[in-house]
């Protein structure tokens, strides 16, 4: 004989309340969609600034996992009793990313070569890294790169701030 399991969840939510989760989840699932399409560009233009098909197709290959966040976006927000939870992995998700940004701009700033500097003294006892000036971004690159990285960190407090009500 099986058991069954009666998936009734715990969880009150206010229609006030499920209003402003909605609100918040469709400006999180339009901005993932907008993130996307910004730091595509952004690559795109960088890695493949002719825009050879074969290369822009091969960068959004690589992205494309990325489409995975605004459609857990719409699960966190219409189903909040069932994937609630996901705010965990949008906050690691985001966090990951802001990391990457300020790897990104450190590495374009002088900075980055006196990091590379330490780390090659420390690791192989003289200067081994390669100091030479690295391949610069476009200032309009690094602004959107800086914009993307600003609203992510807003998302990263809210979702760190927030967790999805629970009656447990």
């Amino acid at each position: 004989p099986h058991a069954t399991v009666d998936h009734q969840y715990p969880i009150a939510y206010t229609p006030q309340y499920m209003r402003n989760v909605r609100i918040t989840g469709i400006f999180g699932f339009l901005w993932e969609i907008l993130r996307f399409a910004l730091i595509s560009l952004i690559i795109i233009y960088y890695i493949n600034p002719g825009l050879d098909l074969t290369v822009t197709l091969l960068v959004l290959w690589a992205a494309t996992a990325q489409l995975l966040f605004p459609a857990g976006m719409v699960l966190f927000t219409f189903l909040p009793e069932r994937y609630g939870n996901l705010g965990r992995f949008f906050a690691l998700g985001k966090a990951l990313s802001i990391l990457m940004v300020l790897a990104i701009l450190v590495q374009q700033s002088g900075f980055g070569r006196i990091v590379a500097a330490l780390v090659s003294v420390l690791l192989d006892g003289r200067v081994s890294a390669d100091l030479s000036s690295p391949k610069l971004l476009p200032s309009g690159a690094l602004f959107l790169a800086g914009g993307v990285a600003f609203v992510d960190t807003v998302i990263l407090v809210y979702l760190l701030v927030n967790k999805p009500r629970t009656d447990e």
